[in-house]
């Protein structure tokens, strides 16, 4: 069955019937592109001729015919059978490859035989593999109509196939229901700037209820989802070449590439009529804690790579079983770790002045037996407590006690349902902290990711650099005795009151580059 379409987002939209296995009815239609921003920019520029491209990196597409024709207009290999060139697959390739440009292998499948024999073979044995070189999938097409037994045993096989290949899977999902590929847990689902507002259905449907997108982009999800593929590739390049991940196993796993980009992504600001939220209370004693993780309509927010790049690129450091005595973690980085049943683990940072917002993810697969009859997924908290200096007493940020340490946002993240937990704190004042993840009792063990970020401390001025160049030298002596005997001035070195020879002391005890 096709379903109505309010927004005329969906340009156009066709019918075909599942073949072979359980037959199920499916309207598929691709949805409709796209323009430059997301961080790409400040990442080029950040990096200049060093910034990753994609390199190395296979692009697997899925498109709903166009006529007859599912495939960009660019040489591909076809995976189901012949196609001319399609308007919409080219144009959804070209918003990947201006972006990941050097990502140049791609595979592409019609929508409806990716679903079936092409790839993920619903009713009948497991996925294929993917073809050598493929490590993203980008999916700008919904299927809807489907009955509730025929989309679980796609979107179990959809899990299973990313858990056992560690690719990076974007789909498109459309405002309203999350229909078929967008109800996904181990991909990425991708909203757009109109506010992909949903939960996914219950009605027998794996795991009602969950917040969807996981992210968004200022477009319509046909130019967005092809944008976070494209910052998939470059996180991936950038596993497989930075010489602090290149040894790194855990590095290109597809858990850790989502959680940084949940982390890198930007939040709108309390500035505008509707900001970034999701929801916590604000007062009494439940202040600081959501069960809701996403925005409802952004997700974690929307995608900045340049700011996934830099999180990923500070690199892993492991958690702890206990509180640690002294911080372990700097502002951006992220960690991978195994956590038993009921047990919890930490990371410890400081803050040395108020940092205006800090976020922190985790996020963790569901994991699917390989007849695609049961499924199980762990239960995570996510939660960010205050702590002494030199203590490893956790003390409460929720409630009262946490309105003198952070202006807004949530310190606990703890959905029941949901496979991400988000923690967005404003206003975080000074102070030493502990980043702690929960996991409750049951379900088969996987392991988690977790990724921050936070403003980087400000630089300490360098004593002593009066025209502040970066390295004290004689145009800084200059300066101080051009105010040989002023008061209330910068040559006051040691804010006597007076420019004197102490500040020349101290000046020249600085002589040289600033450290």
């Amino acid at each position: 069955m096709t379903r109505s379409n309010p927004d005329q987002r969906l340009s156009r939209r066709v019918r075909a019937l599942c073949m072979g296995g359980a037959a199920a009815p499916w309207a598929v239609v691709f949805i409709a592109s796209a323009q430059l921003g997301s961080g790409f920019d400040e990442l080029n520029a950040r990096l200049g001729s060093a910034a990753p491209t994609g390199a190395g990196i296979g692009l697997g597409m899925g498109e709903a015919l166009e006529g007859s024709n599912y495939a960009p207009n660019y040489p591909v290999t076809l995976m189901s059978g012949p196609s001319g060139a399609s308007g919409h697959a080219t144009n959804v390739l070209n918003t990947f490859r201006a972006r990941a440009p050097g990502a140049t292998q791609v595979w592409s499948w019609e929508a409806l035989d990716y679903l079936q024999g092409g790839f993920l073979r619903f009713g009948g044995p497991a996925p294929a593999l993917p073809p050598s070189g493929l490590k993203v999938f980008n999916h700008s097409w919904i299927a809807s109509g489907e009955d509730a037994a025929s989309g679980n045993d796609v979107i179990r096989r959809f899990d299973w196939q990313v858990n056992r290949d560690q690719t990076i899977n974007c789909v498109g999902a459309t405002n309203g229901t999350p229909y078929l590929m967008g109800g996904n847990y181990n991909g990425i689902s991708v909203g757009d700037s109109g506010g992909a507002s949903a939960l996914t259905p219950g009605g027998g449907r794996d795991g009602a209820g969950r917040m969807k997108p996981d992210l968004a982009d200022f477009d319509v999800e046909s130019g967005t989802t092809p944008r976070v593929a494209a910052a998939g590739a470059l996180l991936l390049e950038t596993a497989a070449t930075d010489p602090g991940l290149a040894a790194n196993p855990d590095a290109d796993l597809a858990v850790v590439i989502k959680a940084t980009l949940l982390a890198g992504a930007d939040h709108i600001s309390g500035s505008d009529p509707n900001p970034w939220t999701n929801n916590p209370s604000t007062s009494g004693a439940t202040r600081g804690r959501t069960s809701t993780p996403y925005d409802a309509r952004f997700g974690a927010g929307f995608l900045n790579v340049n700011s996934a790049h830099l999180i990923f690129t500070a690199g892993e450091v492991n958690s702890s079983s206990t509180v640690p005595v002294d911080p372990t973690i700097g502002p951006r980085g992220w960690g991978f770790t195994s956590i038993s049943s009921n047990t919890r683990r930490y990371w410890r940072f400081s803050v040395a002045e108020t940092a205006d917002e800090v976020t922190i993810v985790a996020t963790w697969p569901r994991i699917v037996n390989s007849t695609f009859t049961s499924w199980s997924l762990m239960n995570i908290d996510l939660t960010l407590h205050r702590v002494a200096d030199g203590s490893t007493t956790l003390l409460p940020l929720t409630g009262d006690a946490g309105v003198p340490y952070f202006a807004s946002g949530n310190v606990v993240s703890e959905s029941d349902v949901d496979n991400v937990e988000l923690l967005v704190v404003r206003g975080l004042e000074p102070g030493e902290y502990v980043i702690e993840i929960f996991r409750e009792t049951g379900a088969t063990s996987t392991g988690v990711a977790v990724a921050w970020i936070m403003p980087e401390p400000k630089p300490q001025p360098c004593v002593g650099d009066l025209d502040q160049n970066g390295e004290v030298s004689g145009s800084d002596l200059g300066l101080l005795l051009a105010d040989w005997g002023e008061i209330d001035s910068p040559a006051d070195l040691n804010d006597s009151g007076l420019v004197d020879g102490a500040d020349l002391t101290i000046l020249l005890n600085a002589w040289g580059l600033c450290p």
